[in-house]
């Protein structure tokens, strides 16, 4: 190395750091430009909506979780009771036994449900919402249990988790899972009635056709869709098939310019 060096301290010129003299120092190409290079532009939004989703679902299925949780438990108890005489109309028809309904009280044994049923006097928002804390809700004006003309039931399928005053704040969250066919009864009046169910909807809040008095005996259950949502209305119909004949009409009918929010 010393031999390298001249007076000055510098190696000559030439040299490299190979300690050769032989020629000039090698030459770095330059860095080819990265076509892929913008994305790196993209980890902030990325970054954001990732963060926006975690956030969002937390949110959500931590103040809808009992809602849910009652969704998934009547996944599990419809393949179960599918087999109940009681629960589908062909089977129903091939031994016809009465259910055991208490009065006042609305029974669906596919989802193996059983809720108090309360007539509302009126059916402004405030009065459903109060009643429906306790029970689902036969809307005024429509048909009563069996009659001629449409009875309509309303009723909650999700509730947030610290609301503890709503006693059946996921009553109606197994509705969708009613195929055609399955049945649903009703007691009222002293009088039971049974519906098999012809199929289900999702309309808009303000799509009351949902609430007409046809010339025929029906029934009508309605919530909120999807969970946790006010958006939509699931809307499950069924037919009278039990008694045989309708009662005669009692029912006024009922205008409502914008179905209840039954969250």
């Amino acid at each position: 190395m010393a031999e390298t060096l001249n007076q000055s301290g510098a190696p000559p010129a030439g040299y490299n750091s190979a300690g050769s003299t032989g020629g000039p120092p090698p030459v770095t190409p330059p860095a080819k430009p990265n076509p892929l290079r913008f994305l790196r532009w993209l980890k902030w939004p990325f970054r954001y909506l990732l963060i926006t989703t975690v956030l969002f679902s937390s949110l959500y299925f931590g103040a809808n979780y009992p809602g849910l949780i009652k969704w998934y438990k009547t996944k599990q108890a419809v393949s179960e009771n599918a087999s109940l005489p009681i629960a589908r109309a062909m089977l129903w028809r091939a031994q016809p036994a009465l259910p055991i309904v208490a009065e006042g009280e609305l029974y669906i044994p596919r989802l193996g449900l059983k809720a108090p049923v309360t007539q509302a006097p009126d059916n402004r928002n405030t009065v459903l919402l109060d009643l429906l804390k306790k029970s689902v809700v036969h809307l005024a004006g429509t048909a009563r249990a069996g009659e001629m003309g449409n009875a309509v039931i309303a009723g909650h399928s999700s509730v947030y988790s610290w609301d503890r005053s709503q006693q059946l704040g996921t009553v109606f969250a197994g509705l969708p899972y009613l195929d055609p066919d399955d049945l649903i009864w009703l007691k009222e009046d002293g009088v039971l009635a049974g519906y098999a169910v012809s199929g289900s909807i999702i309309v808009g809040p303000k799509d009351t056709s949902i609430l007409a008095q046809e010339n025929m005996a029906t029934l009508t259950l309605f919530t909120c869709y999807p969970i946790g949502t006010s958006k939509n209305r699931l809307v499950v119909v069924a037919k009278l098939i039990e008694p045989d004949s309708p009662l005669p009409r009692s029912s006024e009918g009922t205008t409502l310019e914008q179905l209840p929010a039954v969250r």
